[in-house]
């Protein structure tokens, strides 16, 4: 069973309004929480339908901006050897996409034997490599890390909030975007375990060459901020 947020969290996330950047919490659960329900997925409708195209983006030009922890650039969308890449954005210090990382780990370990590649993605401007590095030594997040700076990868998906799930094909194409699955139900509140899995739902539809049913959904968790002039 996930833990429930201490009073701390749920205090600290009373009053908080959207557009505000996750450190301004003081480690509560942050802005841009919704409650999920169906109204907050879109779906391609009733059927199975193959893998041809026709999905959320296309692929584009090449990205610039995105670093691994050692400063060289790196585009975890040209994994052209893989049958899908997931991008999964964190923050060091955003408790709901800190209270993933067992699920996180999960999938990993189901999917990746498949074919799938992960990369977990930090958006933040003033996180450190060493501060990323050691925060996925803590919570045992293995294989590609990046840091997005610029916000390019933030940019290119359409994610607003960590942690979120972008999903795409080795053509580049993105298939999936949104929460991981709906643990996370209103403001401060979570379910024992999560009736949807959407992200698990779309890597399986993926490796059995369909689009998953659901190709948008909003995710709860500490909004990104926007980039500063």
């Amino acid at each position: 069973m996930m833990p429930r947020p201490s009073n701390s969290e749920l205090s600290s996330t009373r009053g908080v309004g959207g557009g505000v950047s996750w450190r301004s919490f003081a480690w509560g659960v942050a802005a841009g929480l919704v409650l999920l329900g169906e109204g907050g997925c879109q779906r391609e409708g009733a059927g199975a339908r193959s893998l041809a195209p026709s999905g959320i983006s296309r692929p584009a030009a090449p990205l610039r901006g995105v670093l691994d922890l050692s400063g060289h650039p790196v585009d975890p969308l040209a994994q052209s050897d893989s049958k899908a890449v997931v991008l999964i954005f964190l923050s060091n210090d955003c408790p709901i996409a800190n209270r993933y990382a067992p699920e996180l780990r999960r999938l990993q370990a189901l999917f990746s034997p498949q074919g799938v590649r992960f990369w977990w993605v930090h958006p933040a401007a003033d996180e450190s490599a060493e501060s990323i590095r050691n925060h996925a030594r803590d919570y045992g997040l293995e294989g590609g890390i990046v840091r997005d700076p610029r916000q390019v990868l933030v940019q290119r998906t359409g994610v607003t909030v960590t942690p979120e799930a972008a999903v795409y094909l080795a053509s580049g194409e993105q298939v999936y975007r949104g929460r991981i699955d709906d643990r996370y139900v209103a403001l401060g509140v979570l379910r024992a375990e999560p009736t949807v899995r959407d992200l698990e739902a779309a890597l399986e539809a993926v490796l059995a060459g369909r689009r998953p049913a659901t190709n948008v959904s909003r995710a709860v968790g500490c909004h990104i901020p926007a980039l500063m002039d």
